[in-house]
């Protein structure tokens, strides 16, 4: 960031800020679309209760969760970026934030939170798929209906 103006770097600081927020809308419509494929391909397994199924089920889910992954190594980048930038400037406000946030021990970024939804999305689709003959085999032994 050397030999820029301060015009320039603010300018630089607000066009950062702004493709980041961008970056987590995208994120958020990529996991808006993913919820809503793994939603659909709920309805359908009654129907199809198939080990690929649940195989296809988790390999969308790891993609799922190979782009959230994704998005927080590019949005870590911009905010590497910024920080830099925000050492020339009067005001540091993210990096504020980013010291509150260090210091305070219940944070947890939320990435690594959305990070788990579609592993535990898989094994829950796991978990349907290998409960069912369980259960249909106790309904066959211990009901008379």
């Amino acid at each position: 960031m050397q030999g820029l103006k301060l015009n320039e770097k603010i300018e630089l600081y607000r066009l950062f800020v702004e493709t980041s927020e961008k970056l987590c809308e995208r994120r958020l419509n990529v996991n808006k679309f993913f919820m809503a494929v793994n939603s659909a391909l709920l309805a359908l397994m009654p129907k199809t209760e198939t080990c690929s199924f649940v195989l296809f089920l988790t390999l969308i889910n790891f993609l799922w969760f190979s782009l959230i992954r994704n998005y927080l190594r590019l949005n870590r980048a911009k905010f590497s970026v910024i920080l830099e930038i925000e050492k020339d400037l009067a005001f540091q406000p993210f990096t504020d934030e980013h010291k509150f946030r260090k210091e305070n021990l219940g944070y947890n970024r939320f990435c690594d939170t959305e990070s788990c939804l579609p592993i535990v999305i898989s094994l829950f689709f796991w978990t349907l798929w290998l409960q069912a003959p369980i259960i249909s085999f106790l309904k066959k032994t211990f009901c008379s209906c």
